[in-house]
């Protein structure tokens, strides 16, 4: 079974990257989620402290989950320590 929590880990490992980077990630690796699905997964990854913020358009104001479509591609995404470890490990 495809570990898709991995995958989406894999498209930090060498730079920071947005959701779109993800998605066209996904898409190569013939994983079919919706925008909204990957947008979540990226929040739960954030809440468990995989990832973290690299640039916040909003700068705290608007929490990820809540940001409008225009923007969501506007937040860049870096794997933390934690997450490396998880990936490697």
């Amino acid at each position: 079974m495809i570990d898709i929590e991995r995958l989406i880990l894999e498209t930090f490992i060498y730079e920071e990257n947005t959701i779109f980077h993800v998605e066209n990630f996904l898409k190569h690796k013939n994983i079919k989620l919706t925008r909204k699905e990957i947008k979540e997964r990226l929040n739960d990854m954030l809440q468990t402290g995989f990832i973290k913020f690299h640039d916040d358009p909003s700068n705290g104001q608007v929490k990820f989950m809540d940001s409008s479509d225009e923007f969501e591609e506007d937040y860049w995404f870096v794997l933390t320590e934690k997450g490396k470890r998880k990936l490697y490990f």
